[in-house]
């Protein structure tokens, strides 16, 4: 099936629902914790607003800023420039991607006889025209739903909708905290990623046959936001969450100890942590609870307000300590050589990704 543009004040809102109906985490794109709405050049791979993930093959090159550029309801979006062309090959891909914890769309039942069917919907805005496409994959990348859709009119807010049917067969991930599944937005991709739109086929593919090579245009910008993507077979009015109620959900995957508006890594003295850290010999140890409980252990790093990696800064000696980080799912655990200081300073981060 292909995207179907919407008109504006179509999408039908579902009686008597009170929210927590999209299974798609920032959907407005409102949450930045990485960054702070700084432009990034992601080469091959990474992540950009929280829980939305960049992926490229081949040689053309983008960059990732946080947008105030958005259609009416929404306040910010994610913009893509493309800051080196190409012509796609085969195996090229550009792609934003969202993959789903199995226990968000464990309701689905799909690979059951009780498959449930899904919508995706969203906002999209481009200076490129032409066929842009996405798809739905299982965990094991061995199952793909591609669907297209159409931007008509360069830099023009345009709303688009699709409707899923469930799959009854294939390997899907239930209630766990594994992927779920991956929901894309491709950009540009070579003849070998792209498949034709509207029905399930075996394999793994991130876009439909017919895909606009976005890339190959200098300059080309491409917005996206309000993504949702919910139970049903038609798209009803998004769900707008509580700021703080996103973020929260959004720590589950990654978070950070300086202020949000400080990027991983930032500079700033006024947004470091003390930690007071008892110390027995010759050794800091010490536990911080996270805000709240991660998705599973996470990959922690560690930065004074210089930008060094691995290093706080122990008082009152005023002098730099190489700090060793081990995590689990509720609390990440710092330790680090002393010689007497009473305290610590500096700054973490945490990601449980999926």
């Amino acid at each position: 099936m292909s995207l179907t543009q919407v008109p504006s004040g179509m999408l039908q809102t579902t009686a008597q629902y009170y929210g927590f109906k999209n299974r798609v985490m920032n959907g407005q794109m409102q949450i930045d914790q990485r960054y702070s709405g700084a432009v990034q050049s992601p080469a091959p791979s990474g992540y950009s607003a929280d829980r939305w993930a960049l992926y490229k093959s081949g040689s053309g090159t983008w960059s990732y800023q946080l947008s105030s550029t958005a259609p009416a309801g929404f306040s910010s979006s994610m913009l893509l420039t493309v800051t080196a062309t190409e012509t796609p090959s085969s195996g090229d891909y550009f792609i934003i991607q969202q993959p789903i914890e199995g226990f968000t769309t464990a309701d689905f039942n799909w690979g059951t006889a009780n498959a449930q069917t899904v919508t995706v919907s969203a906002w999209v805005y481009s200076s490129v025209t032409g066929t842009f496409s996405g798809a739905i994959r299982n965990s094991a990348t061995t199952l793909s739903y591609a669907f297209s859709y159409s931007i008509p009119v360069a830099n023009t807010w345009t709303q688009i909708s699709a409707t899923i049917p469930g799959p009854t067969t294939g390997t899907w991930v239930g209630g766990t905290n594994g992927v779920g599944l991956y929901l894309d937005f491709c950009l540009s991709a070579g003849s070998s990623n792209l498949t034709a739109a509207g029905s399930w086929t075996s394999g793994s593919y991130i876009g439909a046959t017919g895909q606009t090579a976005w890339v190959s245009t200098s300059g080309a910008t491409f917005y996206l936001t309000g993504v949702q993507l919910e139970k049903g077979t038609q798209a009803t009015s998004f769900d707008y969450r509580p700021y703080g109620t996103e973020l929260l959900l959004c720590y589950r995957y990654f978070q950070k100890s300086s202020a949000y508006g400080e990027p991983v890594g930032g500079t700033s003295a006024a947004n470091q942590r003390l930690l007071v850290t008892p110390y027995a010999g010759s050794e800091y140890s010490n536990s911080i609870l996270f805000f709240t409980e991660m998705r599973t252990a996470p990959t922690a790093t560690a930065w004074y307000s210089d930008g060094t990696a691995n290093v706080w800064l122990a008082l009152p000696s005023v002098v730099n300590r190489t700090v060793t980080v081990a995590t689990a799912s509720k609390y990440l655990a710092v330790s680090a050589a002393t010689t007497g200081d009473g305290s610590l300073q500096g700054n973490w981060s945490a990601s449980a990704e999926l």
